[in-house]
């Protein structure tokens, strides 16, 4: 299923962040991140006719924090952060069959999935009890689905002797997360206490919508 020539793996990154307090009631934090990913694999095995793979990415990304106490017992939060997801060698190198039908074959030319992330929370503390409310979005470009695709201009090859749909990993334009959080925690005591959380989130990969409550 992997690379039986063996696999080599680097990542380098660098991290800063900044924090500014505009005054008593305003907190500004500023982030970012550069990171850069090699990854390289090698097929020695006769049966397969795959290129040796290569892949290297760069990626940057960043985040913004106002954090915003107009009174003592409140806190209103505004966020935004990036995040991202480097292509791993399950992601571009394996090789193998669930279902007898389509086989994954590698690909090389996938690129890290990002996702900007916008969050809104709100919290109020009465003692014993607090309560927060979020509104949350993520949007993911670039995000890793398997699809159908061709080997050397065929779109089927021999595997384990059965006939197979070929089959790989390929970045797709963009899925969109979405929802709302609501949250308790009731001190009741030091040696005693109640937590309470829902969520309701609606994804949508490709046009299509899948809605999921948690609570």
């Amino acid at each position: 299923r992997y690379p039986d020539g063996g696999s080599i793996v680097q990542d380098l990154f660098v991290y800063s962040q900044a924090r500014f307090q505009l005054n008593k009631k305003v907190d500004f934090l500023l982030g970012g991140r550069w990171n850069n990913s090699k990854l390289s694999a090698k097929y020695n095995n006769p049966t397969f006719s795959f290129d040796d793979v290569k892949n290297n990415n760069t990626s940057f990304i960043k985040s913004v924090l106002i954090s915003f106490k107009p009174i003592s017992n409140t806190n209103i939060n505004a966020t935004y952060y990036g995040g991202f997801r480097n292509p791993n060698i399950d992601d571009i190198g394996k090789i193998f069959s669930k279902d007898d039908i389509s086989v994954v074959v590698p690909n090389a030319d996938l690129y890290p999935e990002y996702a900007d992330n916008f969050e809104l929370s709100v919290k109020y503390i009465i003692s014993p009890l607090s309560i927060q409310i979020q509104l949350f979005k993520t949007l993911v470009s670039n995000a890793i689905s398997r699809e159908y695709g061709t080997v050397y201009g065929s779109d089927s090859m021999l595997y384990d002797g059965e006939m197979m749909r070929v089959q790989m990993n390929k970045n797709i334009e963009r899925a969109t997360i979405k929802g709302i959080g609501f949250s308790t925690n009731l001190n009741a005591s030091n040696k005693f206490s109640i937590r309470t959380n829902c969520f309701d989130v609606i994804i949508k990969l490709l046009g299509k919508f899948v809605v999921v409550t948690s609570a």
